[in-house]
Order: structure tokens, then C-alpha cells, then sequence
């Protein structure tokens, strides 16, 4: 569907044309909260269309803790998650060990309670010149390992989103100008993921409930709550 159908979609709703809104301004509106829904909506979930998967390539994986990952056209927003060969030779995507996932403040407390004999955890620290930067524990020593990971591109727009999103969009514009919608749009969000993975889309995630949903969208700032990242 084009932008402009799009918003004129979301501005025929009975309740955004009820509004004592001048009508350009009503379409200025729109067309932010169109760039705050594909905003949220590229990092709600491991949509195929908005990800990307690259090696680490500058360098050998070895004796390094921290590695900034640039994507593979310089487009890395985000990590999604980051697997490891256990040998030089092991570069096919069954042969890399998935790791999992910590955050700063959950690490140190891990790091006490565990030992680790081989690099098991990634843990997002920052970013360098725009692109994240993850650590690694235990520190690879093993010259020549592959270093693969699955990221969130950068750049995703409007038209990058199949025309199936399209309901989706629209309550997210109309929830913006009417609260009463967050519901309903929290509720689209979650079927929307859950039909992603039963299509087989792009690499599977948890399938998630209204709760995550809910959480996921008011961490995103998409009603006025403070502005963040989702994960």
C-alpha cells in the first residue's frame, strides 16, 4: 500500500474525522505517527524483511572481549542474537553454537553464580560511531573462529513492510489520536507476530502474549511513554 493511502486510511476512521482538528493538521499528524509505527514496528519482532545477517570480519575472533558490529552494508541498528564456532573450521549455520542473551545489570550477578569453560553469553554494551557493540564471556582464544550474528537493519521504511501490515498501521495511527484503540492495537500486534511465524518468516521467535506486547509498545514510547529500545 502507498504512504498516502495509508494515511488517508487511518483519517477516514469515524473517530479521527469526529476530531476538532483542522484537517492538514490532521494529516501532518498522521504522517509522524506513520514514521513512530514503522519506528516501533521494525524492532517488535525478527521480521525477515527488516533483518540482516553478517560475519565478524574485522579481525580474527580471538582474545577480544568487545566487538562492534557494523552490519553487512554498514545498516547494524540492533543484535538479535549472536552465535560462535567452537572450531576454526565450523562455518555453516548448524555448526555455530547460539548464545545467549544477558544484559548489563543481569552479568555480574551471572558471572558470580557461574564458570564458564567455553563462550557461552552475549551482552549488548553501547555503540561505537552508530553501530552496537556486544561483549562476549568467556573471552574467545581461538584464532580464526567464525562470529556470526542477526541484526535489525537500519533504514527500514514504510514501503519495506508487506501489504499485509496494512491494518496493522492503520490502528497504530488511529491509536495515537484515540486512546481507546491501544487495545485493539495491542491485540493486532500479537497476531500479527503469531501469523509471522506460522508462515515460516524469518527466523522464529517466542511467540508472544498481550503482555509482551503491551510491554514492548509502551518501552517504544508509542503512547507517550519515554522512548527506548525494545529489547
Amino acid at each position: 500500500m502507498l504512504r498516502e493511502s495509508q494515511i488517508s486510511l487511518a483519517l477516514a476512521a469515524p473517530e479521527i474525522r469526529a476530531l476538532d482538528i483542522a484537517v492538514d493538521e490532521k494529516r501532518e499528524m498522521a504522517n509522524d505517527y506513520l514514521d513512530i509505527a514503522v519506528d516501533v514496528l521494525t524492532l517488535a519482532h525478527s521480521w525477515d524483511f527488516v533483518m540482516g545477517v553478517n560475519d565478524h570480519t574485522d579481525g580474527t575472533v580471538a582474545d577480544q572481549a568487545e566487538y562492534t558490529l557494523i552490519g553487512a552494508d554498514n545498516d547494524c541498528r540492533a543484535i538479535y542474537n549472536v552465535r560462535v564456532a567452537d572450531n576454526t573450521s565450523d562455518t555453516d549455520d548448524e555448526d555455530l553454537r547460539l548464545l545467549d542473551k544477558k544484559l548489563p545489570a543481569e552479568i555480574d550477578d551471572y558471572l558470580q553464580r557461574y564458570t564458564m569453560t567455553k563462550t557461552a553469553i552475549w551482552v549488548p554494551t553501547g555503540t561505537s560511531s552508530g553501530s552496537p557493540q556486544v561483549t562476549l564471556y568467556k573471552t574467545p582464544s581461538e584464532s580464526g573462529r567464525c562470529l556470526r550474528y542477526r541484526y535489525w537493519k537500519n533504514g527500514v521504511t514504510f514501503e519495506d513492510f508487506p501489504d499485509d501490515f496494512a491494518g496493522l498501521f492503520d490502528t497504530a495511527i488511529r491509536a495515537r489520536f484515540t486512546p481507546a484503540m491501544r487495545q485493539v492495537l495491542e491485540s493486532q500486534l500479537t497476531d500479527q507476530i503469531n501469523s509471522h511465524n506460522r508462515s515460516g518468516g524469518g527466523a522464529k521467535s517466542v511467540l508472544v502474549n498481550p503482555y509482551v506486547a503491551r510491554r514492548n509498545l509502551r518501552r517504544a514510547g508509542w503512547f507517550g511513554y519515554s522512548s527506548g529500545s525494545l529489547f
